[in-house]
């Protein structure tokens, strides 16, 4: 898969001397989804546990003169010489934030849809202002980043979201986060060890429903929830946040075999939070993985489309393809990866 955007800036400033390519991952949440959005981490604190994957949104940076061949892979093209003239909002305010004075083109590449449920919009915002950063030699830390792109989606573009998305991309590898009720996020790396690494590389896997759905209007239909102070959806919540930790220890003391049953009570507990007119084509896909040696299944993100996580008994993998294949449902092949957010710089 692969989705361009090209975006032009020119400034009062003067044109930047180098080449800047910064990349930030895709996330897969496993437990505690929904538990850092602000109408209930709030009240209750949440917590989340996750891991980032080699799959990627790509920022490259580029002097506003430079001829190269980028020019003809972009479907979408924008170009602008005042920030009134952004029609990309994430990208408006990903540009107020870092201030630039520079003439620039920007090429966006993605390695997923948008509206999938892999963090993408917390993926372009992390790329796209690490590698801004490069322009005016700024050092954000890992968690600054986070902080300012988390920020740019809640305070700037009121989204309903947590701050999961940006620190998973963010940070990298495998992290719990703890969400107090000030919202602050306390992150703690964990050390995956050889059999679940084995597990998250062969048998969890990622199939796309050719659902999109807004992750925002999903999330306001929970918070309307939470500031309802419905008993149902609080209680629903409660369960969620109160699955991470057999997740977190499954994962540290090295037991892939318990993480699909978990996975699959997370789903259970998450869709009746829901009220999506996509449940039925979600519930037969799930169905047809258990059907085929699947353990465990959820719907990445908020929920109502995007794509379907299929943990899988070991040895069942190639039946749950073969199955989803013949069902023309394409998979998105992954590995957990480490490095989080990244930049490279070439002076020119």
């Amino acid at each position: 898969m692969g989705y361009i955007n090209i975006f032009q800036m020119m400034s009062i400033g003067g044109c930047m001397n180098k080449i800047i390519v910064s990349r930030a991952p895709f996330r897969v949440s496993l437990a505690g989804g929904g538990t850092d959005i602000i109408s209930y981490c709030s009240k209750f604190g949440g917590q989340v546990i996750g891991f980032s994957i080699d799959r990627y949104v790509v920022t490259t940076l580029l002097p506003r003169n430079f001829q190269g061949v980028n020019d003809f892979l972009s479907y979408n093209n924008e170009f602008f010489s005042d920030y009134s003239e952004i029609k990309n909002r994430y990208l408006l305010h990903a540009l107020r934030v870092l201030n630039l004075n520079q003439n620039f083109k920007a090429s966006i590449l993605s390695d997923a849809p948008p509206n999938t449920g892999l963090g993408g919009s917390a993926a372009f915002l992390n790329s796209f202002i690490y590698a801004g950063a490069e322009i005016g030699n700024s050092n954000y830390s890992r968690v600054e980043l986070a902080e300012l792109s988390s920020n740019v989606e809640i305070e700037d573009l009121n989204r309903p979201v947590g701050k999961q998305d940006h620190y998973l991309s963010s940070l990298g590898g495998m992290n719990l986060l703890t969400f107090d009720e000030k919202l602050n996020v306390l992150p703690t790396k964990i050390n995956v060890k050889d059999k679940c690494i084995h597990y998250f590389n062969s048998r969890l896997m990622l199939f796309y429903t050719n659902i999109t759905r807004s992750a925002g209007k999903v999330l306001s239909d929970q918070s309307n929830k939470m500031e309802r102070s419905n008993k149902n959806a609080i209680n629903l919540m409660h369960d969620i946040k109160s699955l991470v930790n057999p997740m977190y220890d499954a994962i540290i003391n090295d037991n892939p075999n318990e993480i699909g049953p978990i996975i699959a009570e997370h789903w259970y507990r998450k869709r009746s939070l829901t009220n999506s007119k996509t449940d039925d084509q979600i519930s037969q896909l799930i169905d047809l993985a258990y059907k085929n040696g699947a353990d465990g299944c959820k719907i990445i993100g908020a929920g109502g489309g995007g794509f379907v996580l299929v943990s899988s008994k070991e040895g069942m993998q190639q039946k749950i393809r073969d199955a989803f294949t013949k069902n023309k449902i394409k998979e998105l092949k992954f590995n957990i990866e480490f490095e989080g957010v990244s930049a490279n710089t070439i002076t020119i």
